[in-house]
């Protein structure tokens, strides 16, 4: 099974109707969530106190990357769940090495 991070830039994207990416990012939306509710495995993850900590530490060891709090949890969560890739928009999830999606 092929695991995915939806970052947040890519819901809005998807939800503001002039975003510039909103029709890229709504087609691979709906091949993904097709894709999670075939499979049954759509999750939703929750931030905790651990999470929280391995995103300042991630913060730290980038510090040339002006990463954002957010964009660490994110990485965090998706390195843990072992996603293949990242859909969003966000090109920090590129410097952490992560594949962008659409």
């Amino acid at each position: 099974m092929r695991i995915v991070y939806a970052d947040t830039g890519a819901f809005i994207a998807l939800l503001w109707r002039r975003d510039r990416a909103h029709e890229r990012v709504r087609d691979h939306y709906r091949e993904l969530l097709d894709a999670a509710v075939a499979a049954g495995r759509l999750i939703v993850r929750h931030t905790d106190p651990e999470v929280d900590a391995k995103a300042w530490a991630l913060m730290e060891r980038h510090p040339d990357a002006r990463l954002s709090f957010t964009d660490c949890v994110g990485a965090v969560t998706a390195a843990e769940g072992r996603a293949a890739a990242v859909f969003g928009l966000d090109h920090d999830f590129r410097v952490l090495g992560f594949t962008l999606e659409p």
